[in-house]
């Protein structure tokens, strides 16, 4: 059982028989659990068996040892314990010594019982102290790392927005070191959301706590990083909230992910899209080319209709060809590469180019006779490039 919630334990240590057995009879009626030590050597053994003493009361004068070094050895093993050192014979020097080197109380014997208790009830205030303040650390200990453990940003601060904690995770991401982040104003680093916004905050100092808000902040090296801010009171009280703690999310990725997959909606849609203009159009051109078969079947065609008509159907038959890449991009289909014959196609387009160009230009092609083309094999070298003039 903790000895907060029972009597606590007390080691009494002195070689006086009958100063032990009376002590161990009063004792008792203050609350106290008293355990007697005639020497120094049977007093570290009670040290390390339950319930540890959280107050030793001490003889100066011990048939082993001097009181003040087992006081030194007693605190080894128990940092929190408090100790009495009672001597017959005391001296200026000895309390001087008793209360700087040691930390120990100092009474004179004969010792009056109540006094005894007073000293006893003091030294039992100053260890109930001291373990609230190591539970304090241990705490604040354990928070700071759940603090600085955390993957998205944490600040502290006070009810003016002055920073009080600034954790890893939101050095990393503003770009700013604690050193020089606490102390200063979160609204001047532009991490706190003002105007309109701004009255978030303050209701937050109010005991609310708010989720989703939107900030854009600027590092130093010139990135942007989009955040979203959760704000939350601290130690709320009747007069409001002692402080506040604020966690950002760091939504940049978030963003851009998000902009792909609207860019991919919209390629999705420009599919759908092309693909029903490819069908309309390959309805299209299949009359043209119908039309164009059936116009150049006539053997009394004059020969200039003969030469415009294939051209009109060269080019349903690349239209054709285009239609057909469109539906296979709509349906997702693999694509199929075929071998073209460059100095073939260039040709083919140069009497379009030319009625394009008019009177106005005049097209000029430079062709390379081995120019790979379905059938052939590569040259080792080749271009084909045609100049305009």
């Amino acid at each position: 059982m903790s000895p907060l919630a029972s009597e606590l334990p007390v080691l009494l240590v002195d070689d006086d028989l009958a100063l032990t057995r009376t002590l161990e009879d009063i004792l008792p009626l203050h609350g106290f659990q008293p355990r007697a030590a005639q020497t120094a050597r049977t007093a570290l053994q009670l040290m390390g068996t339950p319930p540890r003493p959280v107050i030793a009361v001490v003889d100066l004068r011990l048939p082993d040892m001097d009181g003040l070094d087992l006081a030194a050895q007693l605190h080894t093993h128990s940092r929190e314990l408090e100790v009495v050192i009672l001597t017959g014979n005391g001296s200026i020097e000895t309390a001087v010594r008793a209360f700087r080197d040691k930390n120990c109380d100092y009474l004179l014997k004969p010792v009056d019982p109540e006094q005894l208790v007073r000293a006893l009830r003091t030294a039992e205030s100053r260890w109930r102290l001291r373990l609230a303040q190591n539970e304090l650390k241990k705490t604040q200990s354990l928070l700071g790392g759940v603090f600085d453990a955390s993957p998205l940003p944490m600040v502290a601060v006070d009810q003016e927005f002055q920073v009080q904690l600034w954790s890893k995770a939101a050095e990393t991401v503003f770009g700013i070191g604690a050193e020089e982040a606490i102390g200063t104003s979160l609204i001047d680093w532009g991490l706190a959301p003002r105007n309109e916004a701004g009255a978030v905050l303050s209701a937050a100092k109010r005991g609310r706590s708010f989720t989703g808000i939107d900030l854009i902040f600027a590092r130093r090296d010139g990135r942007s990083v989009d955040l979203r801010l959760s704000v939350a009171p601290l130690n709320g009280t009747a007069n409001g909230a002692a402080g506040l703690v604020l966690v950002y999310e760091d939504t940049s990725e978030r963003r851009r992910i998000e902009e792909r997959l609207q860019d991919a909606q919209r390629l999705d849609a420009l599919g759908r899209l092309a693909g029903g203009v490819a069908h309309d159009f390959a309805n299209l051109l299949a009359v043209i080319l119908g039309e164009a078969d059936v116009a150049l079947a006539d053997p009394t065609l004059p020969h200039p209709f003969v030469e415009s008509l294939t051209a009109v159907r060269d080019a349903a038959h690349r239209g054709s060809g285009l239609t057909r890449q469109l539906l296979s991009f709509a349906r997702r289909q693999p694509s199929e590469p075929t071998l073209e014959d460059v100095n073939e196609v260039v040709t083919n387009g140069r009497r379009l180019l030319q009625r394009l160009a008019g009177g106005q230009a005049r097209v000029k092609m430079h062709l390379v006779p081995t120019l790979a083309g379905p059938g052939r094999p590569r040259p080792a070298s080749s271009r084909c490039s045609p100049t305009w003039w």
